[in-house]
C-alpha cells in the first residue's frame, strides 16, 4: 500500500499536471528534483547502505590515517554554506583512485556525527548538482568494486593484543599503547572540549585489544577511558560509565562538553 507521502504527490501531480511538457519534466515542476541526480544520490545511499552488511575490517587498503583525512576532507567540504570544491575534490580522488569498499566503509563510519547526521546525510544535505553527484557516484563504484582480500592488497594486517598492565597497589588495569589505529591528534581533533577544559590525564593512546582510548579525568577526580567514539569505561573497575541507566558517552558543543547515552 501506498504512503500518505506517496498519495499526496500524485495528487499534486495530477493537479498541476502539464500536458504540453513531458511527465519527466512534470515530475521535476512538481518534486523540485532532477531524476536522473534522484536516481544518482539513490544509488550512493545504496552503496553505503551496504556496508552494514559486510566485515569491513575486511579487505582493507588505506591505513586509519588515510580515511581520517579523507574523512577530514569531506567534512571540510560540507561545512558552512555551498560545497567547498577543493577538498570536495580531494576526498574524491582518493576515494576514486586508491579506496577498497571496506576503506570507504570506515570513512562512513568514522565521519563526525553533528546532531546524529551520518554520512551520507551529510553529503545529501550538502550537494545539490548533478555533476557532483555524478563525481561521489564515480568514486564510490570504484571503490566498492575493489574488493579483494587485504592480504592481497598489501592492506592492514591484525596486531596482536596488547599485554594487560594491572597495578597491585591499586588495582587499576590498561592496556599497553600498541597497535594503534587512532592517533593522539585524532582525540584532540574529535574532542577538542575534552582538551579545552584539561580533561586529559596523559598524552598517550592506549589499545585494549580492539579499540583505541586516551585517560581522562572526571570532575570527581577518576580516571576515565575515553574511546575514540567517545564510549567511556572507568579505569578502575573497566565497568562502563553510565547515563541515565545506559552506557555514556562524550560529545563535543563547541568547548562545552556534552554527555548522553550511547
Amino acid at each position: 500500500m501506498e504512503n500518505v507521502n506517496d498519495l499526496l504527490k500524485r495528487q499534486l501531480l495530477l493537479m498541476k499536471f502539464d500536458s504540453g511538457v513531458t511527465l519527466k519534466e512534470n515530475y521535476e515542476k512538481v518534486s523540485g528534483k532532477n531524476i536522473l541526480t534522484e536516481g544518482k544520490a539513490d544509488n550512493v545511499k545504496s552503496i553505503l547502505d551496504g556496508c552494514n552488511s559486510r566485515d569491513n575490517n575486511q579487505g582493507r587498503i588505506v591505513s586509519d590515517d588515510g580515511v581520517y583525512a579523507v574523512v577530514n576532507n569531506y567534512n571540510q567540504a560540507f561545512q558552512g554554506v555551498g560545497t567547498d570544491l577543493d577538498y570536495f575534490n580531494s576526498a574524491n580522488s582518493d576515494v576514486l583512485s586508491k579506496f577498497s569498499y571496506s576503506d570507504l566503509c570506515k570513512v562512513k563510519e568514522y565521519y563526525p556525527s553533528v546532531g546524529g547526521e551520518d554520512f551520507y546525510a551529510a553529503i545529501d544535505g550538502d550537494i545539490d548538482y548533478d555533476s557532483e553527484w555524478q563525481k561521489i557516484l564515480d568514486a564510490f563504484n570504484a571503490a566498492k568494486g575493489r574488493t579483494v582480500p587485504a592480504q592481497q592488497q598489501g592492506g592492514q594486517t591484525p596486531t596482536p593484543a596488547p599485554e594487560v598492565i594491572a597495578n597491585p597497589e591499586t588495582g587499576d588495569k590498561y592496556m599497553k599503547p600498541g597497535g594503534l589505529s587512532h592517533t593522539f591528534d585524532f582525540f584532540k581533533r574529535t574532542f577538542p572540549c575534552v582538551f579545552a577544559q584539561n580533561r586529559v590525564d596523559t598524552q598517550e593512546v592506549y589499545n585494549n585489544g580492539t579499540y583505541d582510548y586516551i585517560l581522562i579525568v572526571a570532575p570527581g577526580g577518576q580516571v576515565i577511558q575515553m574511546y575514540f567514539d567517545g564510549f567511556l569505561r572507568e579505569q578502575r573497575t573497566l565497568a562502563d560509565v553510565t547515563y541515565n541507566g545506559a552506557p555514556a558517552k562524550i560529545s563535543c558543543n563547541g568547548n562545552k562538553i556534552q554527555i548522553s547515552a550511547r
